[in-house]
């Protein structure tokens, strides 16, 4: 606004108000609100994901997104907390997931993974994770198959999974800590069996793996009353792993304090198992394990039939061997 103040012939003082017409850089109206509407539009756009990272926000979602998944019938799944920073850091406590039937059981103590937002543009998935405090649980022990897996700790430095070509890229992995149980009981089933691997697998190429205190069993009755074996600690290194053609090369591959245990049931106990006809298992194809550099090291390995007592001498129901080593250079 100016002021203007102008003397008039009878020396009166009179003073004129003038407000200059400010105009707008673009004249046309229409226009004029069309940008107005588009420049909006571009602020809510990019403002809208960093609203999904406040937590009042976040907590709401996932409270919805929870109660449409507990209200599905299919999965029963709870959280301690769960939260996501930007851009693509998951962090999440005490996370449990059930199905339906109650025969199969997820838990996650924590779980802590980063993904880089910028590759998943050309179909790569780069992150780093750790993982602690897992258990893993399908079936019952009087199912058909009862898998009981646990783990205390998993850490897994940056690595990168190709979606296009389903291969996994591993600087290094360590599992610290893992308990497998697996039962097999008979089963009165028909059902084909199929237990050959497509050719097109997932392949992993690994910089380091590491496994530390691990303990596997298994149970297939009638034939087998225990199949287990503890593994101090293995290590491969520069790998190649093909779940395809189910082949593995190390150039480096270690096993270190291993205990081993064969053991079947005594004759007199074997029963005769209703098994599926032979015309319906589709052949399967072997593991085959290439290194360049193994070592192998045992505490005791053990094969004998439950229950027995070794006898003096060569007894072929109880074969204990300790203390073995191996070693190998190409």
């Amino acid at each position: 606004m100016l002021i203007f103040r102008v003397r008039t012939p009878d020396r009166d003082i009179s003073t004129i108000y003038y407000r200059p017409d400010v105009g707008h850089w673009i004249r046309n109206t229409f226009l004029r609100r069309l940008v107005k509407t588009v420049v909006t539009l571009v602020v809510v756009l990019l403002a809208l994901p960093l609203v999904l990272y406040v937590a009042p926000v976040q907590k709401a979602l996932l409270a919805y997104a929870l109660d449409k998944v507990n209200n599905s019938g299919y999965l029963k799944v709870s959280y301690e907390s769960l939260r996501l920073h930007w851009p693509l850091h998951l962090e999440g406590r005490g996370i449990d997931v059930l199905t339906a039937p109650g025969d199969t059981m997820a838990h996650v103590g924590h779980i802590d993974i980063d993904v880089e937002a910028l590759p998943l543009l050309a179909m790569r998935v780069c992150a780093h994770a750790a993982v602690d405090d897992v258990r893993y649980t399908m079936g019952h022990p009087d199912s058909t198959m009862w898998l009981d897996a646990r783990a205390d700790r998993f850490r897994l430095n940056p690595s990168t999974f190709h979606l296009a070509s389903s291969q996994l890229d591993i600087s290094t992995a360590v599992l610290d800590g893992a308990r497998v149980r697996l039962t097999i009981n008979p089963s009165d089933s028909t059902t084909a069996i199929d237990t050959t691997t497509s050719q097109g697998g997932m392949s992993i190429n690994a910089g380091t793996l590491i496994l530390r205190d691990i303990d596997y069993s298994m149970i297939m009755r009638p034939t087998i009353d225990l199949l287990g074996a503890h593994i101090d600690i293995a290590t491969l290194r520069s790998g190649a792993i093909d779940l395809g053609r189910q082949t593995v090369y190390a150039r480096s591959l270690s096993v270190d304090s291993v205990t081993a245990m064969y053991l079947i049931p005594p004759t007199d106990t074997v029963t005769v198992a209703t098994s599926v006809p032979t015309d319906t298992v589709a052949p399967s194809m072997p593991w085959t394990i290439n290194a360049d550099h193994l070592t192998l090291s045992a505490r005791e390995a053990v094969y004998g039939v439950r229950g027995h007592e070794p006898r003096p001498g060569l007894d072929m129901e109880w074969l204990l061997i300790t203390h073995i080593h191996g070693h190998r250079l190409q």
